[in-house]
Formats: C-alpha cells, sequence, structure tokens
C-alpha cells in the first residue's frame, strides 16, 4: 500500500463519521418557530367615531316650541367646516335618549340656520340635544334643552293622558281646590284625594280600572269642574 493510499484509508472514515454527526445534528436541531402573521387594521370603523369636546362647528342658539302635534326645533350655526349632519335626539328624562331624525348640513350657507319638526305625543317635559357629526365621524354634542309641552295654564283642571293604556293619569290642578275625586259613569265614587287648595300636577293611579269611561270632579264651595277620560 502506498502511502497516498493510506492517508486515503485513514482520512475517509474520518470523513464519513464527520459527515454522519453533522447529519445528525442538523435532524436534531429544531425549527425556528415564528410567529404567525396576523392581518391588523389600524383605522377606525368608519361608522364608530369618537366624542370630542370641540368640533369646528359654532352654534350660536338652539330652541324648541311646543306646536299642535309636533315640537319645532330650531338651531343656527357658524364655522360649519366639515360637517357630515346634525342627529336630533331627545328623552324624557334627561338620561335616556332616542333619536328623533337626522338633517344634513345646507351646502354654501354663511351663518345657516336650520329646523326640525319632531312629530310627538309626549306630555310634560321632553328634552333636546344636537348630535353634531363630522365627516370622519368624530362628533360632540349641543347643550340640553328643556321643552315644557304641558297645554299653557287658563283651564282649571287638565287631563293627560285622556286615553289611558298604562294605569297612571296626570291631572293638572291650575286653581285651588278642596277635592278631587273620580267617578265611573253610573256615579259610583272611586277616589277621592284632600287637595288642601294644592295646584300642579296630581297623580293618580288607574291601573285597578276596567275599560270604560271615568269623570274626575274638581271641587270647592264655590265651583266644580270635571273632565273625562278613557281606560282602554
Amino acid at each position: 500500500m502506498t502511502k497516498y493510499n493510506f492517508l486515503c484509508h485513514l482520512v475517509r472514515p474520518t470523513c464519513l463519521l464527520y459527515l454522519f454527526l453533522a447529519g445528525n445534528a442538523l435532524q436534531a436541531r429544531p425549527l425556528m418557530n415564528f410567529p404567525p402573521v396576523i392581518a391588523t387594521h389600524s383605522e377606525p370603523s368608519a361608522k364608530v367615531g369618537n366624542f370630542l369636546a370641540t368640533l369646528p362647528i359654532t352654534l350660536l342658539s338652539f330652541s324648541a316650541k311646543a306646536q299642535t302635534g309636533y315640537n319645532e326645533l330650531r338651531w343656527k350655526i357658524i364655522r360649519e367646516v366639515d360637517l357630515r349632519e346634525f342627529s336630533i335626539e331627545y328623552s324624557e328624562n334627561g338620561i335616556d335618549w332616542n333619536k328623533a331624525g337626522i338633517v344634513l348640513p345646507l351646502p354654501n350657507n354663511v351663518d345657516p340656520e336650520y329646523s326640525f319638526k319632531h312629530s310627538t305625543t309626549i306630555e310634560g317635559n321632553i328634552y333636546y340635544r344636537l348630535k353634531m357629526i363630522a365627516r370622519d365621524y368624530n362628533y360632540t354634542y349641543s347643550p340640553i334643552i328643556a321643552l315644557d309641552t304641558w297645554p299653557e295654564k287658563g283651564q282649571e283642571l287638565q287631563l293627560f293622558p285622556t286615553v289611558n293604556r298604562y294605569g297612571q293619569l296626570q291631572a293638572l290642578v291650575n286653581e285651588p281646590f278642596g277635592n278631587l275625586q273620580v267617578f265611573n259613569m253610573q256615579g259610583q265614587m272611586l277616589m277621592t284625594r284632600n287637595l288642601q287648595n294644592q295646584t300642579g300636577i296630581i297623580r293618580l293611579d288607574v291601573s285597578a280600572f276596567s275599560k270604560g269611561t271615568y269623570i274626575v270632579c274638581a271641587s270647592r264651595p264655590d265651583k266644580k269642574v270635571s273632565k273625562t277620560f278613557m281606560v282602554l
């Protein structure tokens, strides 16, 4: 055996051993775990928007007036920049709000004045506010205004609602009376209240009344007035 062949015999097993060990090392090496790619969208939802304390809108006036069958709202603004719409909201308690409608901005109008008619049968106090929404759906609220929808005083006795479905009757007494009584159509007295010359709203529970027509009578020694209401 020549010196060259002898060296090859020595080197070949060493090379094979190295390749064998290297191969096993590669097989045992764990794969690198990359976190999964999650698609994200950082833009805000197109119809959500955020409440902002101020918008580039200046509200000059906001008022409401009770009309027959509806309440008329009027408001005037300046700096109408990038305004999308007005959302008119109302509430019976100043806490829980409902949407009455929307009004779109007037194009190319300097210091525009707006109006909205809210058809409603709500009797008593009703609250209104404007939700002013910008084109990017950010928004702000106007101050809250309150409207008293009770009829003007002048009638001695008024009942609300005169067609009753909910079991609660409100009597508006505008003059001092001694007693308030409720009768059925057969003349039977079903309820009495000692008013002691009290005026204002008197709340009566008529939830136990059967369907029919009833009479509410307010009286004092020199005067007696009466009104009727129905229970459905």
